[in-house]
């Protein structure tokens, strides 16, 4: 099997090189890992990028591409892997599709910048017979597969994360709908958007459509099925890692801290204080193992499915998964970009209503 990758930014290669990353941190990495080098080929529109990996690399180095037809006309790949900014995943992913070598394409989230381009990828991958994975790297990361394999009925989840809602924010969106298992119906935004490190200086977020980035942090409430609710919170980005999970039910509670790697566990007992009531007791707290240098990370786990090295009728995101989640991101936006951020039906959000992330 060969593989291309086309961007080499940093989840395509340079999160492979830090030093508190795990070498397979990269898409790059991962597919050296499982294929070889010389089973590889990756391509930038940057020389620099280029020379980058053939330093990094040495005599082992993938095969090196300026363009991606080129790579796809010559090198023939079978799984390809789509790292470029956001607004180019459209016209890529329908390109690579169309090539008679592709049969896997797995692509960066968020899988669009709208839900009209979203369709067309997902119609090209179909119509060409193209399994399309979408990496939403918490579906293959343990301490959410855990609980989402258990028999945990979420009633209400509250997520924290101060970041851009497309750029990633989008994550947390995703593991509501995974965790809620239920169709989502409505949203509706609430608080301000604020200004984060891709957005430019206007003050103005109203202002949409000529904005250079208009990807707000946004907070907002999401209603399911059944009454299941979720509530994203966001605010004002800050100068550290921050994306924390409250799952409750109607008798326990799960708290997952620490971007992961820490979860703690409350039962609800009969309150010792409170005559009639009942309180949460902690019950037990586990630490999922941490991904260092030499264990396998959840983007590799993602590519080993993407290359059919697990069962091939598998896949963790689908590009139907990837437009649920894209579609309540782009519903809260639109919601917050409204008079008085009124609750707005998902159906509401205009098929080329668009969110410029980068």
């Amino acid at each position: 099997m060969k593989a291309g990758v086309i961007g080499l930014g940093k989840i395509g290669f340079e999160f492979g090189l830090e030093k508190g990353r795990s070498p397979l941190a990269s898409h790059v990495g991962c597919y050296i890992k499982l294929l070889g080098a010389s089973n590889v080929a990756v391509v930038d529109v940057n020389q620099s990028q280029l020379k980058k990996v053939k330093r990094h690399f040495r005599s082992e180095s993938p095969n090196l591409f300026s363009n991606f037809e080129n790579m796809l006309n010559t090198f023939k790949p079978e799984v390809v892997s789509i790292c470029t900014p956001t607004n180019t995943h459209a016209k890529i992913a329908c390109a690579v599709a169309a090539y008679p070598s592709v049969k896997s394409i797995f692509l960066e989230k968020p899988i669009a910048q709208s839900l009209e381009e979203t369709d067309a990828i997902i119609d090209a991958c179909r119509d060409h017979n193209v399994k399309l994975t979408v990496n939403h790297q918490r579906r293959w990361n343990i301490t959410y597969q855990m609980i989402a394999d258990d028999e945990f009925k979420v009633r209400s989840m509250i997520g924290l994360h101060p970041g851009p809602l497309l750029r990633t924010g989008i994550h947390m969106v995703d593991l509501f709908n995974w965790m809620a298992n239920k169709q989502p119906l409505y949203v509706q935004a609430f608080g301000n958007a604020c200004k984060n490190y891709i957005t430019d200086k206007s003050n103005d977020y109203k202002n949409y459509i000529t904005d250079k980035s208009n990807d707000y942090n946004i907070s907002g409430i999401i209603n399911y099925e059944d009454g299941v609710t979720a509530t994203l919170l966001s605010g004002e980005q800050m100068p550290y890692v921050l994306f924390e999970l409250d799952l409750l039910s109607e008798d326990m509670r799960i708290r997952i801290t620490e971007n992961g790697n820490r979860v703690d566990t409350y039962m609800s007992q009969q309150s010792e204080r409170y005559s009639g009531l009942k309180e949460l007791q902690k019950t037990w707290t586990t630490f999922p193992p941490k991904h260092f240098n030499t264990l396998e990370t959840p983007l590799y786990y993602a590519i080993k499915e993407a290359c059919h090295f697990t069962d091939p009728e598998k896949n963790s995101c689908s590009g139907v998964e990837a437009r649920n989640a894209l579609q309540v991101a782009l519903a809260l936006h639109y919601s917050m970009c409204s008079e008085g951020c009124h609750a707005v039906n998902l159906d509401q959000v205009p098929r080329d209503y668009k969110v410029h992330s980068y």
